[in-house]
């Protein structure tokens, strides 16, 4: 099995027919709207699913997208999103320097509650381009694991959010 602390081949979008040509996923990929909500129009029964909420080491490829030490502590929270009984989409959120200080500090006790309602709410924060890639993920056990990342910015501090598609819904 391969080590989730490696970095993985992040692409732009330019070369997103390199990672997938079948269009549904190429869809589910380049949606820059909220997945949150794409996800709750197609499943009645959406639901997010916490699975950790707290300080840890980031992956090696989101300390290097960070610029962070391969050990610098994070406020590190995953979930999975869950829709007609299935897990669909594995979401790690990574935030540096995390201290009562940090703009992005009432997060700390998100739980179940979906960031795609607060990340979509806002008007203040900066998006990046989506970056993508094939890979296997801690806690993911799944074939055709494709994964996008952002990062949101806040008052100069950033917000990596990483989405890996386990299951997919038809787009349209």
């Amino acid at each position: 099995m391969p080590n989730p602390r490696l970095p993985k081949n992040w692409i732009t979008s330019r070369f997103i027919q390199r990672l997938t040509r079948e269009p549904n996923y190429q869809a589910w990929l380049l949606d820059k709207t909220s997945l949150t909500q794409k996800l709750r129009a197609r499943c009645e029964d959406f639901q997010v699913e916490l699975i950790f909420e707290g300080y840890a080491t980031p992956l090696l490829d989101e300390a290097q997208r960070l610029n962070l030490a391969p050990h610098h502590q994070v406020w590190l929270r995953t979930v999975c999103l869950i829709g007609q009984n299935q897990p669909i989409v594995y979401a790690r959120s990574v935030i540096p320097h995390f201290d009562q200080q940090n703009p992005w500090w009432s997060l700390k006790q998100l739980g179940d509650q979906p960031l795609g309602e607060i990340l979509f709410s806002r008007t203040d924060l900066n998006r990046s381009e989506f970056e993508f890639c094939q890979a296997d993920w801690p806690q993911i056990n799944a074939p055709q694991k494709f994964a996008r990342r952002c990062s949101f910015e806040q008052d100069h501090a950033p917000l990596l959010l990483t989405e890996v598609f386990v299951n997919w819904p038809t787009y349209a």
